[in-house]
């Protein structure tokens, strides 16, 4: 990837001291920081959706909650407001009767300066992101299939630039309305917006497995079997299991403890009532 620098190093030391902390300070163009880009964990979807913050649709335009417009459009149309700046400085001049300035004022020049190294920087970023997406190979099944709800439904997130993309292990999306959701054909709550499932699975779950290993440490020292992996305590406690959920329906119920997937936590079934967005789209 070529550099974007627009002036010679030396030539305008504000616009280099810009461009060049820009591109240290880059999650995108900096593989050496400890957060960045090149994380297993930013997959395609993501990449596409920061393409698009970048750059916005064919008017610039991304109409997003958190902004308007592409970065780069943005940054453009900041450059195109001190430009205008500078043209009314000099109407004003005129209209004085005096002579325009051939030069911008040193702040707001100084202040084009950063905006051009902002825009460089980004058109580097935005051109590695274009390069990731080419060379974006889905990662091993196996591998991902181990991550998917390893602890079980935590509640567990991790952001990239911001957004949600990975919750429990399990990758996450947007919908043509950009409602977040979980959209990983390895989860058993493929298509649940992440609202629903932090609200109506992970919440009741924490709820009842807390409660749980609450009971069963306080069963085990009442029960006065040394050896809670024998079969003699086992037996016990799935007695008492049923008690807890017949006296304590508000806290734990069967529903939370029936889907099982393989070498991991129990957890709760799809939460009736709750919208599979991904069906609504296939049923469209």
């Amino acid at each position: 990837m070529s550099s974007k620098r627009r002036y010679k190093v030396d030539l305008y030391p504000i616009y280099s001291d810009g461009f060049d902390r820009g591109r240290i300070n880059s999650e995108i163009l900096n593989p050496t920081k400890n957060a960045n880009i090149h994380s297993e964990f930013l997959d395609k979807q993501t990449l596409e959706l920061m393409k698009f913050k970048y750059e916005g649709d064919e008017d610039g335009q991304c109409n997003l909650p958190e902004q308007d417009l592409g970065y780069i459009p943005a940054q453009h149309q900041h450059l195109a407001d001190i430009d205008q700046k500078f043209k009314d400085i000099q109407q004003t001049a005129i209209n004085e009767g005096k002579y325009p300035p051939d030069e911008m004022p040193p702040e707001l020049f100084r202040e084009k300066l950063l905006a051009e190294a902002k825009i460089d920087v980004m058109t580097e970023e935005l051109e590695e992101i274009v390069k990731m997406i080419k060379n974006y190979v889905e990662p091993v099944k196996e591998l991902e299939n181990e991550k998917v709800l390893k602890y079980g439904p935590c509640g567990t997130g991790r952001l990239r630039f911001g957004i949600v993309n990975i919750i429990d292990g399990q990758k996450c999306g947007q919908t043509s309305k950009r409602l977040l959701i979980i959209k990983d054909p390895l989860s058993p709550y493929n298509g649940m917006a992440v609202a629903d499932y932090s609200m109506k699975v992970v919440k009741p779950w924490t709820i009842a497995r807390l409660f749980l290993e609450r009971q069963h440490d306080q069963f085990y020292f009442e029960a006065g079997i040394k050896d809670s992996k024998s079969t003699e305590f086992k037996k016990a406690w799935a007695e008492r299991l049923e008690q807890l959920y017949r006296d304590h329906p508000d806290k734990i119920w069967p529903e939370l403890f029936t889907l099982k997937l393989p070498n991991k936590k129990v957890t709760p079934s799809w939460p009736e009532g709750v919208k599979n967005h991904l069906k609504v789209k296939e049923e469209k």
